[in-house]
């Protein structure tokens, strides 16, 4: 397998299962270990999104969390003002500027370290995004703690 592309056939790899049509959501363990491919891969890419939802089979429902998506860019010969301008138009009006900054990055395409390091701060991120779904869940859809443990948080991995 040669660099260029590498990242993206590593997560189309992760998420299709047996019939490529179809894209697979992973669970947290999943994702984690899709992560560490990515930054094993040592390249950037065009893009990385990873939109969290919560999935319950038993109540029928499933929750996509827009807010909570991790969204990272990769382009040439960008200046500060442009990262900055970007974690601005990403975050919209419900999340803060700290959290931001862990959701959302826009690098140079060679840098390698900065795309890394954003990956990393996600990781570190999901127990909260966690925390934030299921207190949504449990508050929101009015589902008891028994029917709880029949969902799932689950991440839509895109690439390019």
């Amino acid at each position: 397998m040669d660099n260029k592309g590498k990242i993206s056939e590593i997560v189309y790899k992760s998420t299709r299962d047996y019939n490529p049509q179809f894209c697979t959501y992973l669970a947290i363990h999943q994702l984690l270990r899709l992560l560490e491919l990515i930054i094993e891969a040592d390249e950037t890419t065009e893009y990385l999104r990873i939109t969290p939802f919560y999935r319950n089979s038993i109540c029928n429902f499933q929750i996509e969390y827009d807010e909570l998506m991790f969204f990272i860019e990769c382009r040439d010969n960008i200046s500060s003002q442009e990262k900055k301008n970007f974690i601005e138009e990403c975050r919209g009006e419900s999340i803060d500027r700290k959290e931001a900054e862990v959701l959302f990055c826009l690098c140079n395409s060679s840098d390698k370290k900065t795309f890394h390091k954003a990956i990393l701060k996600y990781r570190d991120y999901l127990k909260v995004i966690a925390r934030k779904i299921y207190k949504d869940v449990k508050s929101g859809r009015y589902i008891d703690d028994e029917e709880m443990l029949a969902g799932c948080i689950c991440f839509e991995v895109h690439c390019e």
